[in-house]
């Protein structure tokens, strides 16, 4: 069997001129090889916790990944190309260099507005998920690529796109990100605008029956006042690096990790004038 890295290598070598000939359909991309279960295996019963980078001290990257062991289940990097926000982040390069430190999964989400080559180049540096934006221009296309290099599949959705945009990608996506402030803000406010993003986000997995096959991400505005919030709202995880940044990740970890999901049962909707929790919750 082929290995992803050379699959990948073999897809980066194809003439680009075929690439976006013409867009791919969602079946098309759902056809595509599934990537190994690891995902599936990741624990249903307790928020899982996708642990950023994006705030860790670049001077001792490796030191900072190391305090996330036993912590995280994901640990998330942002290759961006400038387009989506003002940070370039990290490179894929980064990201190899990092891969034999730790066997916990890793998410790429690529921020690009061309992100074939970057999602060719995150697989073959050990990109175990990848994400790209709801705002490319062939989204179908960009899926179908990252299944392709046998990886798991994610959509992130900005905080001007409606949440309506995922569904008919839903089939080809393992998992799903609702990005909660904007220009990947790093210390943006969580508004009770962005809460009710998220708990359209799972009705709409509800509503199409994709509610045990795609996990629910919220990224951007997390804190200790936000998490009951998001979590009432519908996540399955949270995009954090409270962690990294915290003297005492695995104590926060074992904080997060006890605010159970609300997906088992219909989460109420938050309230619009904000009663139970604060207008800007910080």
């Amino acid at each position: 069997m082929t290995s992803p890295a050379t699959t990948a290598t073999m897809i980066s070598k194809a003439p680009r001129g075929r690439e976006v000939a013409q867009p791919m359909t969602t079946e098309q991309t759902t056809s595509a090889s599934r990537p190994a279960g690891w995902l599936a295996a990741l624990p249903e019963r307790r928020l899982l916790l996708d642990v950023s980078l994006w705030s860790a001290d670049l001077a001792a990257l490796g030191a900072e990944l190391d305090r996330t062991s036993g912590v995280a289940d994901l640990v998330h990097f942002d290759i961006a190309d400038g387009y989506f926000g003002p940070d370039l982040m990290f490179s894929p390069a980064m990201l190899a260099a990092l891969r034999a430190r730790t066997t916990v999964p890793f998410h790429a989400h690529v921020l690009a507005r061309r992100p074939m080559a970057l999602i060719d180049a995150a697989a073959t540096a050990g990109a175990d998920l990848i994400t790209v934006p709801a705002e490319i221009e062939d989204v179908a296309r960009a899926l179908h690529r990252i299944r392709e290099n046998g990886k798991a599949a994610g959509l992130a959705l900005g905080v001007d796109t409606r949440i309506v945009d995922a569904r008919p990608h839903l089939g080809a996506i393992d998992v799903l990100v609702v990005v909660c402030t904007p220009g990947c803000a790093r210390d943006a406010a969580l508004t009770m605008a962005a809460l009710r993003r998220v708990h359209a986000a799972r009705r709409l997995l509800e509503a199409t029956g994709r509610q045990r096959t795609v996990r629910l991400l919220a990224e951007g505005g997390v804190g200790a006042r936000t998490v009951g919030p998001l979590r009432v709202a519908g996540v399955d995880g949270l995009v954090t690096d409270l962690p990294v940044l915290s003297d005492d990740p695995a104590g926060i970890a074992h904080w997060l990790r006890s605010q159970h999901p609300a997906r088992s049962r219909p989460a109420p909707r938050p309230p619009r004038n904000g009663q139970g929790f604060t207008r800007r919750l910080t």
